[in-house]
């Protein structure tokens, strides 16, 4: 079984490499073309309670934004 302490987490389960600052405006980017304020809510909500799960499905948006340049739902 892993070690939890051996990993580079800090107290609010958020890699240290990775700031509340970062995802905050990985959310405004991605949802800033968005009409509705909806997905920006949700994804605020779930960096509160996930960071880690927050900033994965951020990456894979932003992923999948660059890759296929869509603008949004």
């Amino acid at each position: 079984m892993a070690n939890l302490g051996d990993s580079n987490l800090i107290g609010n389960n958020t890699p240290d490499f990775y700031s509340d600052l970062d995802l905050d405006r990985n959310i405004k980017l991605i949802t800033k073309s968005l009409s509705r304020p909806y997905f920006n809510t949700a994804l605020k909500r779930l960096a509160k309670i996930n960071p880690i799960n927050t900033k994965l499905v951020c990456d894979y948006i932003l992923v999948e934004q660059t890759e296929f340049n869509i603008k949004g739902i």
